[in-house]
């Protein structure tokens, strides 16, 4: 984890910030959360480089579900990753103030 040095309550703290490993982690464990069908549609998509229709092609589905399932996939990504981003910013701002 890397480290910033930050001021609060006149007294230099030391605040944790996530590293480039830490946030992979997180969307990984953010992707292995999503339901098997939208996870393998993410990751044909993502992890293969797959077009929507190839995707659609070799799964047997119509471009629109891969659509579908691909807008799903992101707005819960969107809100695992917010979750937890608020919790360490809560965390941030409590060890900056000494809270």
């Amino acid at each position: 984890m890397s480290f910033r040095s930050a001021y609060g309550n006149g007294k230099k703290a030391k605040i944790a910030l996530p590293d480039k490993d830490e946030k992979m982690a997180v969307i990984q464990d953010g992707i292995n959360s999503l339901p098997d069908r939208c996870q393998e549609i993410f990751r044909l998509s993502r992890e293969s480089g797959m077009t929507y229709r190839e995707i659609a092609e070799i799964l047997d589905l119509s471009i629109k579900t891969v659509e579908t399932q691909m807008g799903r996939a992101f707005k819960k990504l969107r809100a695992f990753t917010k979750k937890f981003w608020d919790q360490a910013i809560l965390l941030v701002v409590a060890t900056f103030f000494g809270l």
